[in-house]
C-alpha cells in the first residue's frame, strides 16, 4: 500500500523537518484517499523513522493541530491515520518541549563544593596564610570543603566508597512476543495469538506474513481475530480462505446409496403389490427329472 499521489501533496509543504519526515513516512504507507488502515502501528513509524516514540506522539499531536492529519482508534485499538494536504494551517507552529539538563550538569553555586570523584581544588585561599603567625585551631587549611569518600585508591577511604548501582537491563522482546503483541494490538484474543505463534516454532509474523493472513481473512468474510483463532485451535501453521469455508460446510453423506431399513421395506411391498396384481410371475428354474433313453441303462 503506497500512494505516490499523497506523497507528492506533502512534498512543497512548509513543515519542520522533524513531523515532516514522520508525515511523509504515514503517506507512504496511505492509499491515494489517505487512509493508512491499521498499517501504521507505532512500532512500525518508530522503525521507518528512527525517532523515539515520544517524539512521534509530539509530532502527531502537531499535525492533528495543524489539520493535515486526523488520528482514530485509540483505547487499546490501533491508530488508523488519514492525511488531508488541503487542510494544512501554517499558522501553528512546531515548538516541541525543550530537554531539561540533568542536576549533575547544573552548577547550581559558586561555592567550594567538590562533587563525588572530582579532584581537589588547589589554591584555595585568595592570599598566602602564614601558618607561624596563627595557632592552629584559626587556620582553615581547607575552608567550605564538603568532602566525599574517594573512588580513587590514591585519594584516602576506598573501602568505604559507596557502591554504584547499575541499571536493569531491559528485557529482551523475542520473535514469538513480538508478534504476539503485534496480534493483540490488531485485536486478536492473547490466547489464541500466543497459541498461533506457538504453532509457528519459532517463525517471525513479517509484514508480509501479516498481509497474507488479513487477505485470507477479507476473502473468508472473517476477521483477523476469528482467522487467528481457528487457525491456533486447528494447530495450522498458516491461513487459507478455502480451508475455513471448506471446514464450516456441512459433513455430506459419503455413501449415497444408502436406503435405510423403511425405505427398503417400501421396496419389497410394492414388488408383492406388482406380483399380486399380475406384475411378472416367478420362473421355475428347479432341475427337471432326467428323461431316460431306450436302450441306455441308469444307475
Amino acid at each position: 500500500m503506497m500512494s505516490n499521489k499523497i506523497v507528492n501533496e506533502i512534498r512543497e509543504l512548509p513543515i519542520h523537518s522533524t513531523p515532516k519526515h514522520l508525515l511523509w513516512v504515514i503517506a507512504d504507507i496511505a492509499d491515494d484517499n489517505g487512509q493508512t488502515g491499521w498499517y501504521a502501528p507505532t512500532s512500525r513509524l518508530i522503525k521507518e523513522t528512527g525517532l523515539s516514540n515520544k517524539t512521534i506522539a509530539e509530532c502527531v499531536s502537531y499535525l492533528k493541530d495543524c489539520g493535515i492529519l486526523s488520528v482514530s482508534g485509540g483505547a487499546g485499538r490501533q491508530n488508523h491515520y488519514s492525511v488531508n494536504a488541503q487542510n494544512f494551517n501554517s499558522s501553528v507552529k512546531y515548538s516541541p518541549k525543550k530537554q531539561s539538563k540533568p542536576v549533575s550538569e547544573v552548577h547550581q553555586c559558586d561555592s567550594l563544593t567538590s562533587e563525588l570523584g572530582s579532584q581537589l581544588p588547589v589554591n584555595l585561599s585568595p592570599k598566602p596564610v602564614n601558618l607561624a603567625q596563627k595557632l592552629v585551631s584559626e587556620v582553615h587549611t581547607i575552608p567550605h570543603i564538603h568532602q566525599y569518600p574517594s573512588v580513587y585508591p590514591s585519594l584516602g577511604d576506598s573501602e568505604n566508597a559507596p557502591k554504584v548501582k547499575s541499571e536493569p537491563k531491559a528485557k529482551r522482546i523475542t520473535k514469538k512476543q513480538a508478534g504476539i503483541n503485534r496480534l493483540v494490538e490488531l485485536g486478536c484474543d492473547e490466547k489464541y495469538a500466543h497459541d498461533w505463534m506457538v504453532n509457528r516454532k519459532g517463525a517471525p509474523l513479517t509484514d508480509s506474513v501479516l498481509e497474507n493472513l488479513i487477505e485470507q481473512a477479507t476473502k473468508a468474510n472473517i476477521t483477523l481475530a476469528t482467522a487467528v483463532q481457528w487457525t491456533a485451535k486447528k494447530g495450522y501453521q498458516g491461513f487459507k480462505a478455502d480451508w475455513y469455508l471448506k471446514d464450516q460446510q456441512p459433513q455430506q453423506n459419503w455413501n449415497s446409496g444408502y436406503q435405510s431399513s423403511a425405505q427398503q421395506t417400501a421396496n419389497e411391498q410394492a414388488k408383492w403389490d406388482e406380483f399380486l396384481n399380475g406384475g411378472p410371475q416367478f420362473v421355475d428354474v428347479s432341475p427337471k427329472k432326467s428323461i431316460l433313453i431306450e436302450g441306455v441303462g441308469h444307475a
